[in-house]
């Protein structure tokens, strides 16, 4: 594992800069991207990769999943994972928390104690056939996680398969998900079936991958064209995670979410719902019309009615999950 791969002909690695976003105004997060869903069609089975750092109370509230595997890697402190279909979950350093959301799933991640917690987050896209599955999450707890040892280099085989060690995770796309820890001046080579894509994501330290110095906040995408290897030498002290994965041949379509939450009036006549991840509707229940009541509103948070069923109370977040709350009456008019 420790020895020079013989010869690397990965058909292509570029190296680029993850997008830090500055500090939640209330100061309960931050975040830095790696890659989003905007490049989902290029990097698919490869959806989305981001790095956050919470305090409580911050986090992602209640949000819907649908059609992919959301992976989150807890570095430090504590997180609660809550879903639909199973109870609050408290994960660790060195937890992991898998949800395969299926046809979908309401679930929440959010900051524990009164330490800054910090996590990794990757979706993976489900194939077609998979998409219509019942949804199911599954908690991965660290000791649970396979090691691959030598010196001066730690591999925890999340999913797939490392020198002969399976992971604690099955992707449905086929990825293999890789958390390596490398001392400095050790070497690590990775072998990257033929045909596959991915990524080296790192999260600390300085390190030399392939032709690449990266630095802490860095990706370096990888492509190869036939069975190929990829060398790491770290420089200093060095944590990465290393996802790679047949490439997946299938239209993507980003933010396709069915109504995911169907709220009734007090008085009972109207339904609110969201449409996709773009309105908030409004549904007349006497005459099953329904309406546009926020046009455009992409927010993954909620909204609640007033107890006279007049008003609904929504939220809207920017990029920086900076939060504001917004009344608007039945017939979409604002106060």
């Amino acid at each position: 594992m420790g020895q020079d791969a013989a010869d690397t002909t990965l058909l292509l690695t570029r190296l680029e800069q993850a997008r830090m976003f500055p500090t939640r105004r209330d100061g309960t997060m931050r975040k830095r991207v790696a890659f989003g869903t905007d490049r989902a069609a290029q990097l698919n089975p490869l959806l989305s990769f981001v790095e956050d750092w919470m305090k409580a109370p911050g986090g992602y509230v209640e949000h819907m999943h649908k059609g992919f595997e959301t992976v989150t890697l807890v570095f430090g402190g504590q997180v609660s994972c809550t879903d639909a279909n199973g109870p609050r979950e408290l994960l660790g350093p060195g937890d992991v928390h898998w949800v395969d959301s299926g046809r979908g799933v309401m679930h929440a991640e959010m900051a524990e104690g009164d330490g800054e917690a910090h996590m990794i987050q990757l979706w993976l896209n489900l194939p077609a056939q998979q998409k219509q599955a019942e949804p199911r999450a599954t908690v991965i707890r660290a000791e649970a996680v396979p090691l691959v040892d030598s010196p001066g280099a730690i591999v925890r085989v999340i999913a797939g398969e490392f020198e002969g060690e399976q992971g604690a995770a099955r992707a449905q796309a086929g990825a293999r998900v890789l958390d390596v820890h490398l001392e400095a001046g050790a070497n690590l080579t990775l072998s990257v079936a033929s045909g596959q894509l991915g990524v080296v994501y790192v999260a600390e330290g300085e390190l030399t991958i392939g032709q690449h110095l990266a630095h802490a906040g860095d990706v370096v995408h990888f492509s190869s064209k036939l069975k190929d290897a990829l060398r790491l030498v770290a420089a200093q002290t060095a944590h990465l995670v290393v996802v790679n994965a047949p490439p997946m041949i299938e239209p993507v379509i980003v933010n396709d979410v069915p109504n995911s939450q169907a709220d009734p009036s007090p008085d009972g006549k109207r339904l609110a719902f969201r449409r996709g991840l773009g309105s908030l509707m409004i549904l007349d229940l006497g005459t099953k019309q329904s309406r546009e009541l926020v046009p455009g509103w992409s927010s993954s948070l909620g909204w609640s009615w007033s107890p006279d069923s007049k008003w609904i109370a929504y939220q809207t977040d920017d990029e920086n999950f900076n939060t504001d709350i917004w009344v608007v009456d039945a017939d979409g008019k604002k106060p």
